[in-house]
């Protein structure tokens, strides 16, 4: 049985989309809904709630056409056709300012030094994925980095600490086996920049697992459906 851990793509069987869509959904978003049947869009595994027993929870971030909101579901583990994960850096060099991509790039060959692959979450990553409106001026980059200890995440955290660009700031997460994780942010100025904390430097030598936030997607029955104000699609 696939882990559901953060960051987890799935991609749903056709029963299940048509599962998805019998519900009652208001108009946008059974417009995007619909999008993301018709063109077999990956949905994002979301926290879990305790004795859901066969359901998984998942969301959806929307583009700026459906008023980037954040919608949640919850499906049957049967329909899941698959599990995939966000893109890797190097399809979102194409999405990314000039002076961004050198910097990516930088940072990719730095990462690989290291034996670690960063892959591209949030705005950017979707975008990626979608083809549609996710990103806007000032979206952050946001990255996650598999590490496999206190000693090499130390080591991906001095390469996040190279990034040197103002915008997209880069915000990173690094994950451990285990689904602990910690995040880093970026951000180049002409006075200072803000430096990951050292894992090794962390009694346990490994870092807590990050705390559970509630979760930002709105089910068609809550009525609340949380936004972020964003779009415009790269040239």
């Amino acid at each position: 049985m696939e882990a559901l851990r953060r960051h987890r793509l799935v991609r749903l069987t056709r029963d299940g989309w048509a599962g998805v869509l019998a519900r009652l959904w208001d108009a946008p978003a059974r417009h995007c809904l619909a999008h993301w049947a018709a063109h077999g869009l990956p949905l994002v595994v979301t926290r879990q709630s305790p004795g859901a027993g066969d359901l998984i929870a998942l969301g959806l971030p929307a583009p700026t056409r459906w008023e980037r909101r954040r919608i949640a579901l919850h499906v049957p583990r049967g329909s899941v056709a698959c599990y995939e994960e966000f893109p890797e850096l190097a399809e979102v060099l194409p999405w990314l300012p000039q002076p961004a991509r050198a910097a990516a790039c930088r940072l990719q060959d730095g990462l690989g030094a290291c034996g670690a692959q960063a892959r591209i979450y949030g705005s950017h990553g979707w975008q990626v994925l979608s083809g549609l409106d996710h990103v806007r001026p000032g979206s952050d980059l946001n990255v996650c980095v598999q590490v496999e200890d206190a000693a090499q995440a130390d080591e991906v955290a001095h390469r996040l600490t190279d990034w040197g660009v103002e915008q997209p700031r880069l915000d990173g997460e690094l994950m451990f086996p285990d689904g602990s994780a910690v995040t880093s942010s970026v951000a180049c100025s002409s006075s200072a920049m803000s430096v990951p904390v050292s894992c090794t430097a962390l009694p346990s030598g490994k870092p807590s697992p990050l705390p559970k936030a509630p979760s930002e997607y709105a089910t068609p029955e809550s009525g609340n459906h949380t936004s972020s104000r964003a779009g415009m699609t790269p040239r």
